[in-house]
């Protein structure tokens, strides 16, 4: 007598819902993009296969994730759209995707359909060429999609000025950010300093190096030795930090 496999539900019983079931005839297969893309948007195609096999046209469109192309005026259908404002409604040709398998670049020597690698020239710059006749395919210019030249555009109520975008706005400071706030608002310290810290120091010579209008007679000060000698650490031991990676090990 055969021995009957043992299962944890019974034999002929039925799986829980939360144990997922096996699809059986489904036909669809999962997508797996390509690795390397020879075809971008911009290049004339010729089609292969299709109603309008043997038409070349411009790719207007790729999508990587599903191995798709838009080619302009080929492979259409026509869809109906409802009336909308001004728009009348009625069949639209709309452009339907092609599988980049169904389509060829074009030798640009006759102008035929190629097959395409990549290669590498004597500077080193990676370039399509056709295994056919060994002619480099050069890739189009990328173009915008919003518009083509900066001086089409119009400057709207909701554009930022050159003039705002050109000024400097941001002074770099070793004030504290309460000090800050005191020096916008003219706001003078109720304990008065008795002589200069080393960063008020360090801040005027920034001043003068700059050119931001700062007081002579102030910036002229010299650091002492112990300045120096502090100064010099904090610098350099800075550089072992960020040479070692101390901070991320």
């Amino acid at each position: 007598m055969p021995s009957v496999p043992w299962k944890p539900f019974g034999y002929n019983s039925v799986l829980p819902r939360r144990f997922p079931r096996k699809r059986r005839g489904n036909k669809r297969q999962p997508i797996i993009p390509l690795k390397e893309w020879k075809i971008v948007r911009g290049d004339t195609v010729m089609l292969l296969s299709g109603k309008d096999k043997g038409k070349t046209g411009k790719v207007s469109e790729v999508v990587r994730s599903k191995n798709w192309l838009f080619v302009e005026g080929l492979n259409t259908h026509y869809r109906y759209l409802k009336p909308s404002g001004d728009f009348k409604g009625g069949l639209v040709p709309s452009e339907a995707p092609v599988q980049v398998s169904e389509v060829s670049l074009l030798d640009p020597s006759d102008g035929k359909p190629t097959e395409v690698s990549y290669r590498y020239t004597e500077r080193g710059d990676k370039v399509r060429v056709s295994e056919r006749t060994g002619r480099i395919i050069a890739k189009p210019p990328w173009e915008r999609r919003d518009w083509k030249s900066r001086t089409a555009l119009k400057v709207g109520p909701f554009d930022t000025p050159a003039a705002a975008v050109t000024k400097q706005t941001y002074f770099p400071s070793l004030l504290y950010f309460h000090e800050e706030i005191m020096l916008a608002m003219n706001v003078s310290a109720s304990v008065p300093k008795t002589k200069p810290e080393r960063r008020d120091l360090m801040l005027k010579e920034v001043e003068t190096f700059a050119g931001w209008g700062s007081d002579k007679s102030v910036a002229n000060i010299k650091l002492g030795w112990m300045d120096r000698i502090y100064l010099f650490a904090t610098h350099y031991t800075d550089k072992i930090v960020r040479f070692l990676r101390i901070d991320k090990l």
